[in-house]
């Protein structure tokens, strides 16, 4: 199709429609259309859209040019938690908890920094979970945690020596805590490092 004088759109449309475009504005005298969103519209990830556009010239011609593209899958993002996220208990109660691990892929170490309130809690022991151990060869070298009762404070670091890394879900840690005196604290993340088998940091 050749247009023989100057063109407009005169349609166009985008499929599925879970997104809005502007009018789309023809540019370099004709050979280029330029393609915009509304505002507050955004393209949903791992999606195929198709955008349809009708041309027309002076003389009445027309052609209707698409173009399809797909747009990138969204990012899972590995999810490291505590349960529960608050403790509360009276002095002299054992209180535990877990440190777990969801959506990750090829971990092969860790090192995580969690807070407490050194007023109402005091460490008792800190374990390592079977996550890491997974696996015919699975073994690890599991760190004496480092604890700070003055500032309530513990960190954990692990790593696995077996080849490879593990993926999916699983238990980290486990920590056992006394009740210092009756009240409640809050168990918080200071820091979480996770590293694949190549070293490299999995985001979190």
């Amino acid at each position: 199709f050749k247009f023989d004088e100057q063109i407009k759109i005169v349609d166009f449309n985008i499929t599925p429609e879970d997104v809005k475009l502007k009018p789309p504005k023809l540019e370099s005298g004709g050979m280029a259309v330029k393609v915009e969103l509304e505002e507050g519209s955004m393209f949903s990830p791992g999606t195929v859209y198709t955008v349809s556009i009708k041309v027309e010239d002076l003389a009445g011609n027309s052609a209707v040019f698409t173009i399809s593209f797909k747009t990138e899958e969204e990012e899972v993002k590995t999810l490291v938690e505590i349960l529960p996220q608050k403790l509360e208990g009276l002095k002299g109660e054992q209180l535990i908890l877990d440190v777990m691990i969801r959506e990750v892929t090829d971990l092969a170490g860790f090192q995580i920094t969690l807070t407490f309130n050194p007023e109402v809690l005091k460490v008792k022991e800190a374990v390592e979970g079977d996550f890491l151990n997974e696996g015919e060869e699975g073994r690890t070298f599991w760190k004496d945690p480092v604890i700070d009762e003055k500032e309530g404070k513990i960190t954990l670091v692990c790593a696995r020596i077996a080849k490879g890394g593990v993926s999916g879900e699983g238990k980290l840690a486990s920590l056992s805590f006394e009740g210092i005196k009756a009240g409640e604290s809050p168990i918080e993340f200071e820091k979480v490092a996770l590293s694949d088998s190549k070293g490299g940091r999995i985001p979190c």
